[in-house]
């Protein structure tokens, strides 16, 4: 007689463990989406540090995953801020699904630019390595160089103006960790002033109409 075999579950099939539900969702959530940046941005930083204790030098094969695993950090906060209430404050943006589905973190950031000069936020727009809009799309190009295609094939010469390289031309990880976590700082805390910029808008709208549209968006929330 026969027997079948019982079918072993697939590596992201249910088996009653913990975040086997996440693991198999189609879609996150645009509320959600800086959460998962930090999940991927706590991971990335465990790897880097792990590499700053070794008395060796690290390979590029070493690296690159810390650089990638920042890099998808990075474009998530993009997207969740792009696609959460700070994005509504464009009169025209890409639509969702466009910004779900690019994994250009420099075409993401061009919108993001544009609504800090919208919001009039250029002077406030900075933090370690980041003095001004430029240096916001240079680090993104930079950034963007470790995968243009989807890829994940190369470790690039990222450019020197953030920062990300030291004076010897030698990549400094844990140099690279501390601005790229100022910059996800940066992006985070400017998703929270823009959604509550939208909400004060939306209510403004309800007592003044529309005539009173943009009329006072560079008052920001600090």
């Amino acid at each position: 007689m026969n027997r079948r075999k019982k079918s072993q579950p697939g590596i992201l099939e249910s088996s009653g463990g913990a975040g086997s539900e996440l693991l198999n969702r189609n879609y996150i959530p645009a509320p959600e989406l800086s959460s998962h940046a930090r999940a991927f941005q706590a991971a990335a930083k465990k790897l880097a540090d792990a590499l700053g204790g070794d008395t060796g030098p690290a390979s590029d094969l070493d690296i690159f995953p810390v650089v990638f695993v920042y890099r998808h950090a990075v474009e998530l906060q993009l997207k969740g801020l792009l696609l959460g209430p700070g994005g509504k404050l464009l009169a025209a943006r890409p639509d969702s699904l466009s910004i779900s589905k690019t994994h250009s973190v420099s075409w993401l950031g061009q919108f993001v630019s544009q609504i800090v000069i919208l919001v009039n936020w250029e002077k406030e727009f900075k933090c370690e390595g980041i003095e001004n809009l430029a240096d916001f799309r240079m680090a993104l190009e930079g950034l963007n160089s470790v995968d243009p295609g989807g890829c994940a094939c190369r470790l690039p010469a990222l450019p020197a103006s953030p920062g990300l390289l030291s004076g010897s031309g030698r990549f400094d990880v844990l140099e690279f960790v501390r601005r790229i976590d100022a910059l996800l700082a940066l992006l985070e805390r400017t998703a929270v002033v823009l959604a509550a910029t939208w909400e004060r808008e939306q209510n403004r709208l309800k007592v003044g109409g529309q005539k009173d549209r943009g009329k006072d968006l560079g008052r920001m929330v600090h």
